[in-house]
């Protein structure tokens, strides 16, 4: 008796059946990978955006005689410096604007970032208090800081 030798066709379909399935598994993970890795590059990103507004706010407390008058009106908030008796000194140079619009924050007119969906500077006794909140994608994003007088 002659042997053939070969795959019968179930064979060779159960073959490729593991093999389609295998191959789509390695798939979808890489997929799902990749838009982890984005989301996360995003998150860092927003991090980066926020930390920086941030910076940007203290250096404008920190240039002041660490007396400062914070109003809020609607979306805008000012930050005007102070002398010691508690006055309000004029001129550009001494007074910021803050306004949150569209989900977008400018510094007197300048855009700073986008996606910001909340700004708020608060004046303690001892320090002002700020606090950002953006999101990306599903995940909220948001820096607080107190910035402490001398």
């Amino acid at each position: 008796m002659k042997v053939k030798k070969g795959f019968t066709l179930v064979e060779v379909i159960i073959a490729m059946f593991i093999t389609t399935v295998l191959i789509s598994a390695v798939y979808f993970m890489f997929i799902r990978v990749f838009q982890m890795n984005r989301e996360q590059d995003q998150f860092i990103q927003m991090q980066d955006s926020l930390r920086t507004v941030s910076i940007i706010v203290e250096k404008d407390i920190r240039k002041s005689t660490q007396n400062v008058d914070i109003k809020k009106e609607g979306n805008t908030t000012t930050l005007q410096y102070l002398d010691d008796t508690g006055q309000k000194l004029e001129g550009s140079e001494n007074i910021f604007t803050y306004k949150l619009e569209n989900n977008r924050l400018y510094r007197n007119g300048i855009f700073l970032m986008e996606n910001l969906e909340e700004f708020d500077l608060t004046n303690h006794n001892y320090y002002v208090n700020l606090e950002l909140k953006s999101k990306t994608g599903k995940r909220e994003v948001s820096h607080d800081k107190k910035i402490y007088l001398r």
